[in-house]
């Protein structure tokens, strides 16, 4: 039983034994017996006479009886007797010392006048009853009640005086008095504190995966009918779970015990405790809590709450792909990573992370994600949450930078267990080439000097020594102010007069492109013709990519020759379209039409285009000596009205797609030339794919084609070609092979 609260209630029920107000008569009867009889109404009352003498104490022997006290005696036995309230107090003692004397200063009680019935009520008790419990409800609210009754008395006096109103006539002041009974039940009732304290226990979840969190959420309520001390309540975890946080609206709560001590609290009021837990153990588990307080409690039913939640083992199958947009590259180009992350459950998963190291070939340029965050300095990609069958994309865009071939990986992983580990990673390789260029430039004119009025053409050659194929080639082209453009023809690309830049665009290696310019001689003087090469990949040899070429422009003048020439050059093929391993043969042919001679006469011719078309043997002259690596046939004096003639052979090699192929040839001399429109001549067939016919002899090998990015887009053949080996003096004394 817990300690109450005492609350004391008096209940005073008054069971007066009612008699009339007792007024003392004028006359009364002295009695043997310590008593005198009224005699108006002949009843009896008890009396005790007063000595005024101050040496007569309390027990003297005064007349008939030793009840006879002086005056401070019979005050002492009235308090002793009757009046607990006199007998304790002394102030009020000192107070009824007066109403019965009624004394002004004079302690003789001679000739005094003594006022009637002087009425005082005693709390003394007198008769204690029998005690009686029971048990009560009082606004329901529920007591231990105590009752019993006591008699108090009412004590009534009058003083008579000495010799007066008596009879016998005593000479002692006498004190007549009289009480009354009364009977008063009095009762103690006692709190007996109830409460009805309510907890309940609810969770958010009642499925979890490991390492998950849940929320158990405790709610107790005071439902009364008083208010609640010392509440507390008791948690008891299940070892399937770890406490992780709490918070509370009141109280405090001590994580190691778990107990919350509430305190106090008032009916109707309400306090909340929540736990956070992380699920670490499979199973289904039971969470029991219960609440108690110092109060007698009306319903133990609702002391007591649970609740259940089931932990399951959170399996996760995470798979991670990666791709690119390319198995080959040159240096400098951009490679795309794709690198895709799924979850084929059974679970969500949590914390997921892929961990991506870039080879050292590559360096990092850019990326864009789906979700998550990613840092380029440590390679890590933060996905977080990804739910069972999403998926999450990071693509990552890096710049080739080292030959060779390189290997990607990537590895994914989350906070659950995976079912599957060889899915985690994966790998993507590529091969970077190495995309430097040597782009030649050369500039040559038909003639050194010229007359005012002339035209001179200016031939530029681009070629590009490799190691790789050349993309975004051009030449800017600076013309002297001595001349003014007149024509041109070229090769490939694209020319602009006005802006004097030729863009050939893309140059694979060996190839090699022609610009033809005519001008025409405007002012006297020496003129130098500048011209420079570039394209988007890196340049190994700088000090080819610029040319000049100088003319002199005379009136007449002893600088100008006086020979004249018109040389005059004429390209034919025998057929005008091929097929694969099909030949053509072209005839080239030069003639002096005077009227002076010529001397160092020389043809440049377009070099075939690698893949598309090859020499298929030496080429044969009538004079001079053609040069298949440098593309020039070389007449030398050319008398007037004397012709050469210098015939080529080619043959297809494109064994897929069709394309058209130009040869332009140009003849010039060191005099001056009379008519430069026939000094150029040019010869176009169709080559088409086909089949190698029954016989031929197969190339000797295959070099694969790649396109701009670095793709590989196909192989062409490589041919074996016989070229002359020349002595000092320009005899031939032997053949090397080349590969065309």
């Amino acid at each position: 039983m817990k300690n109450k609260y005492l609350i004391v209630a008096i209940i005073t029920v008054l069971f007066a034994l009612m008699l009339p107000s007792t007024v003392f008569a004028d006359e009364v009867q002295i009695n043997n017996n310590h008593t005198v009889t009224d005699v108006t109404n002949n009843r009896d009352y008890d009396y005790m006479c007063v000595e005024e003498e101050a040496a007569v104490k309390t027990g003297d022997s005064l007349e008939t009886t030793a009840k006879i006290n002086t005056k401070d005696g019979v005050i002492e036995y009235i308090a002793a007797n009757y009046n607990d309230e006199i007998a304790n107090n002394l102030t009020k003692k000192e107070a009824f010392q007066k109403e019965v004397w009624k004394i002004s200063g004079n302690k003789s009680i001679k000739n005094k006048t003594y006022p009637d019935n002087f009425k005082i009520n005693s709390t003394k008790k007198i008769i204690p009853s029998s005690i009686n419990s029971t048990i009560k409800y009082i606004n329901g609210s529920k007591y231990n009640s105590t009752t019993w009754t006591v008699t108090y008395n009412e004590f009534t006096f009058r003083m008579a005086k000495p010799g007066k109103n008596t009879s016998p006539t005593t000479a002692q002041a006498m004190l007549i008095y009289n009480y009354i009974p009364y009977n008063i039940t009095l009762e103690n009732l006692t709190l007996i504190p109830e409460t009805d304290l309510v907890i309940t226990k609810t969770t958010n979840v009642s499925t979890v995966n490991i390492g998950n969190s849940v929320k158990y959420t405790i709610t107790v309520k005071n439902n009364g009918p008083q208010a609640a001390t010392q509440v507390k309540v008791t948690e008891t975890l299940p070892t399937g779970v770890t406490l992780t946080s709490y918070s509370k609206t009141t109280g405090t709560y001590t994580s190691p015990y778990n107990v919350w001590d509430i305190g106090n609290l008032n009916v109707g009021q309400t306090a909340t405790l929540i736990l956070t837990v992380t699920a670490k153990t499979t199973g289904t588990w039971t969470n029991k809590v219960n609440v108690s307080g110092k109060e007698n409690e009306t319903n133990y039913t609702n002391n007591n709450d649970s609740v259940n939640i089931t932990i399951k083992e959170n399996l996760v199958d995470l798979i991670i792909t990666k791709t690119t947009n390319t198995s080959t590259a040159n240096i400098g180009n951009r490679i795309a990573y794709t690198i895709t992350v799924k979850n084929n459950g059974p679970t969500n998963a949590t914390g997921v992370k892929v961990t991506e190291t870039l080879p050292t070939g590559v360096t990092y340029y850019s990326y864009s994600l789906s979700t998550g965050t990613y840092s380029s300095t440590t390679g890590l990609w933060t996905i977080g949450n990804l739910n069972v069958g999403q998926t999450a994309t990071l693509i990552l865009t890096v710049t080739a930078k080292t030959t060779g071939t390189w290997t990607n990986k990537v590895n994914v992983s989350g906070k659950e267990n995976e079912t599957n580990y060889t899915n985690n990673n994966a790998t993507a390789n590529i091969t970077i080439k190495n995309n430097s260029i040597d782009l030649a430039i050369t500039k040559t004119v038909n003639a050194s000097t010229v007359e005012i009025g002339k035209t001179v053409n200016y031939t530029i050659t681009v070629k590009n020594n490799g190691p790789a194929n050349a993309t975004g080639v051009k030449v800017t082209e600076t013309l002297p102010t001595g001349v003014t453009y007149y024509s041109y023809s070229l090769s490939t690309g694209t020319y602009s007069s006005t802006a004097g830049l030729w863009t050939i665009g893309n140059l694979n290696v060996g190839q090699t492109a022609t610009l033809i310019l005519t001008v025409t001689a405007k002012t006297t003087g020496t003129w130098t013709n500048k011209v420079n090469t570039s394209g988007n990949e890196n340049e190994t040899n700088y000090t080819n990519n610029n040319a000049t070429a100088t003319i002199v422009v005379g009136n007449n003048s002893t600088s100008v020759k006086n020979e004249t020439v018109d040389l005059a050059i004429t390209k034919t093929g025998n057929v005008t379209s091929i097929k694969y391993y099909e030949q053509v043969a072209y005839t080239i042919t030069v003639t002096n039409n005077g009227p002076g001679d010529a001397t160092g006469v020389k043809v440049s011719e377009t070099a075939p285009t690698a893949g598309v078309i090859a020499y298929k043997a030496q080429p044969s002259s009538t004079k001079g000596s053609y040069d298949v690596l440098t593309h020039v046939w070389t007449i030398g004096d050319l008398k007037a009205g004397e012709s050469v003639t210098l015939t080529i052979r080619y043959i297809a090699i494109l064994e897929q797609g069709t394309t058209t192929w130009t040869n332009i040839v140009n003849v010039s001399a060191n005099e001056n030339e009379t008519n430069y429109y026939n000094n150029i001549a040019s010869a176009t067939v169709k080559i088409g794919s086909g089949t190698t016919p029954p016989g031929a002899i197969p190339p000797d090998h295959y070099e694969p084609v790649y396109d701009d990015c670095g793709n590989l887009i196909g192989y062409k053949p490589v041919y074996v070609v016989s070229v002359p080996i020349y002595d000092d003096c320009g005899n031939i004394i032997g053949y090397k092979p080349v590969y065309v």
